[in-house]
């Protein structure tokens, strides 16, 4: 299991411990805390390392705003 790696915990504000979040098994809260968080850092490095299935499933949010869409698809593409 992966961690998030600490630079990335402010992403997690209101998260009581985000030393505890594991991937996978937490990559779609994840996903949607860095992708749609107002740290670009945070959603450049999900693009690149977070499952496939995180990135889809912020593309169903309505709080992923249309430039993170585009970063999350090129993502995706690359991928493909």
């Amino acid at each position: 299991m992966q961690r998030v790696p600490e630079r990335f915990w402010k992403s997690f504000w209101n998260h009581p411990d985000p030393s505890l979040l594991r991937l996978p098994d937490d990559k779609e809260y994840v996903a949607n805390r860095m992708f749609n968080g107002p740290w670009p850092d945070a959603a450049v490095w999900a693009s690149v390392h977070l499952p496939t299935e995180a990135l889809e499933y912020c593309l169903t949010l309505r709080s992923t705003k249309s430039v993170t869409r585009d970063l999350i698809v090129n993502a995706l593409d690359a991928r493909a």
